[in-house]
């Protein structure tokens, strides 16, 4: 079985998510097992798990109708973005292995920039060159630099043309291990402060190890203020119990409070252990946002 959290640049439009959901569940082998969208972010992540055809065909879909109604030149949202279909993990499952997940990384990439003449890069570990490895890097200077991004050989993209689809940009695929995407919302507008704490964690900053993170100000029905949202890469490595203590700890330094806390997709069983500011995690953590608990329930 193999999991993939495709990542599409819309948040607003329901007629357009509802679609997305609709093509998901006319795929046989593959099982929609979460979505979440966000209007300021602007973005929807999905989460998909079934078999390698089942996920291959669910992401093709997924792809075609993210191209078809989906602007970037009419984009305003705040997240980092280059493409309509901006990113498409793949993760290795019961019975799969990363291998194969890089595999089926290069044939899917492959496919979408035949069939939508859209550069396609190659992230994590189905990267072929070391300056692609971390997403970030791909998309710096979003998609309104990405043209004159390609221009540069070093940017090149695997497969398909060095322009970017006129209102699609462009798409980042690759095989990775479990990832957490979670937001910590500060009883705060000010958004120097957000932006503070995400630099002193983040691990290319010398912060916590296998930590991604980006200060931001949001207005939703569920937060108006600011947040520091976080990629955690690796939590067996930085436990995520160790990363919110360390979140909790930099907003008490500033003598801000936490108003809440945001889980983008789903997390493994094996991540909700520990404590932060003697909190038990899965105190934060709703049992129907444990990948493990959203498998079992497809398999009834």
């Amino acid at each position: 079985m193999i999991e993939s959290i495709p990542n599409i640049s819309e948040g607003r439009n329901r007629s357009v998510i509802r679609q997305t959901i609709r093509a998901i569940e006319c795929i046989n082998g593959a099982n929609l097992l979460d979505y979440s969208s966000d209007s300021t972010h602007h973005r929807t992540v999905l989460t998909i798990a079934g078999s390698e055809l089942g996920v291959r065909n669910a992401i093709l879909a997924i792809a075609t109708n993210a191209i078809r109604n989906i602007d970037l030149r009419q984009h305003d949202g705040i997240h980092p973005r280059i493409g309509a279909i901006d990113v498409i993990p793949l993760v290795p499952l019961i019975g799969a292995s990363l291998d194969q997940c890089i595999a089926l990384s290069h044939s899917i990439g492959r496919l979408l920039a035949e069939t939508h003449k859209i550069p396609v890069f190659l992230y994590e570990a189905s990267s072929r060159l070391p300056h692609r490895h971390r997403l970030e890097q791909i998309r710096k200077g979003g998609f309104e630099q990405l043209k004159t991004k390609l221009l540069h050989d070093d940017w090149r993209p695997d497969y398909g043309p060095q322009q970017p689809h006129p209102s699609a940009g462009a798409c980042v695929i690759g095989a990775r291990q479990p990832l957490i995407a979670f937001n910590v919302n500060l009883e705060s507008h000010n958004l120097k402060i957000a932006e503070e704490i995400a630099r002193r964690i983040r691990g290319s900053n010398g912060g916590i190890p296998f930590v991604k993170a980006l200060g931001l100000l949001v207005s939703t029905t569920k937060h108006d203020g600011v947040q520091v949202s976080i990629n955690l890469t690796d939590y067996q490595r930085s436990p995520l119990a160790d990363v919110l203590t360390a979140v909790f700890e930099e907003a008490k330094n500033y003598a801000v409070k936490i108003s809440g806390t945001e889980l983008i997709g789903l997390i493994p069983a094996d991540a909700v252990v520990g404590t932060a500011r003697n909190i038990p995690i899965r105190e934060f953590i709703a049992p129907n946002q444990i990948l493990e608990n959203r498998l079992q329930q497809q398999s009834r």
